[in-house]
């Protein structure tokens, strides 16, 4: 089981349950042997659950506005291609290379194995 905060905790309680043990906050005032503290607990885990999925959203959509503005996000770039103000611009040495690759793949229909 991950730690709090994964996507395995909403268990939790149970799995404490069965261990006849609990959980109690020191910096809260909550405990899971009652039924609220069960509830402050379940609370917050959904919003730790909707603070990934948020920032999830939000990661996502920054990488699909720079790939539309052309931007580069990251890795190695592909072979035919170097980064340069993270942008890909071609290689023309290994373009050349890319290109025959790509035209013997062509014309044999397989890599040659």
């Amino acid at each position: 089981m991950r730690c709090f905060g994964g996507p395995t905790t909403s268990p939790i309680v149970e799995i404490l349950d069965v261990r006849r043990a609990s959980f109690v906050s020191v910096t809260q005032q909550f405990n899971t042997t009652t039924s609220m503290g069960r509830l402050t607990l379940n609370v917050l885990l959904s919003f730790a659950q909707f603070e990934r999925e948020v920032i999830g959203k939000r990661i996502r959509d920054k990488i699909a506005a720079s790939k539309k503005k052309g931007m580069r996000i990251g890795g190695v770039p592909p072979l035919g291609y170097r980064v340069h103000d993270r942008k890909l611009v071609i290689v023309d040495s290994e373009a050349k290379l890319v290109r025959s690759i790509f035209r013997r793949y062509a014309e044999l229909g397989s890599c040659g194995c």
